[in-house]
């Protein structure tokens, strides 16, 4: 399942910092994909994207749009060994996953988009994908030995009925949320659409929520 071992790379990505060796990832900034990404149109005002596929419109604050800077995390071999064999998998299973529309504010504040074509003929029924997405992500975490708590509910954007799944994860000491999660799923024109919003403070929750729920959508179904 392309989306749930794509999940999976993000989650390895939020729960890992220790090292020897350095990565770098953007702060406060939209990332160069979407300008760049055919998939994605740049609309008059340079804040508003659109997605022609699934009819999707999405308008990004313009205190997001700022420069790249770096910020080291330290990983140790193997977990850049898993990290490398991650990526590996991404590059050569998930050929499908479309990446859309992602911002990067830091590691545990973080907006991404993708959308995948999706049959229910030949993929199964949109219900008992979501399931099996939710259920995996679950024996991700206890894989992990991290203890998260997950609730299921339901929006309407614009017309548009998206299934979330909201996930907790906490500290070790299970006294405090240290990270918090929240899916966003729907099924548009062939496509599975995925939003997967990640925060840990109440400001960049409330951003990265009314940029999903301003959007607009020309296709219903």
């Amino acid at each position: 399942m392309r989306i749930f071992v794509f999940l999976l790379s993000l989650i390895f990505f939020l729960t890992t910092c220790r090292s020897k060796r350095t990565f770098h990832e953007p702060i406060e900034t939209i990332t160069d994909t979407v300008i760049s990404n055919p998939l994605v149109q740049v609309l008059k005002d340079k804040n508003s994207f659109r997605v022609p596929a699934i009819g999707w419109t999405v308008r990004i604050p313009e205190k997001w749009k700022k420069s790249y800077k770096e910020k080291d995390y330290q990983l140790d071999e193997d977990e850049q060994d898993k990290i490398d064999d991650l990526i590996s998998s991404k590059t050569d299973n998930n050929s499908q996953i479309l990446e859309l529309v992602t911002i990067y504010k830091n590691r545990l504040n973080n907006f991404i988009s993708t959308m995948e074509p999706f049959d229910e003929t030949n993929n199964g029924s949109y219900d008992d994908r979501n399931m099996a997405v939710h259920e995996g992500l679950k024996s991700a975490y206890a894989a992990k030995k991290i203890y998260a708590e997950y609730e299921v509910a339901a929006k309407r954007i614009d017309g548009i009925m998206f299934d979330i799944f909201d996930i907790r994860v906490y500290t070790h000491d299970k006294r405090r949320v240290s990270l918090y999660q929240s899916i966003f799923n729907s099924l548009i024109n062939g496509y599975y659409f995925t939003v997967i919003i990640n925060y840990n403070n109440e400001a960049d929750k409330d951003s990265f929520l009314n940029i999903i729920e301003t959007s607009k959508f020309s296709m219903k179904h």
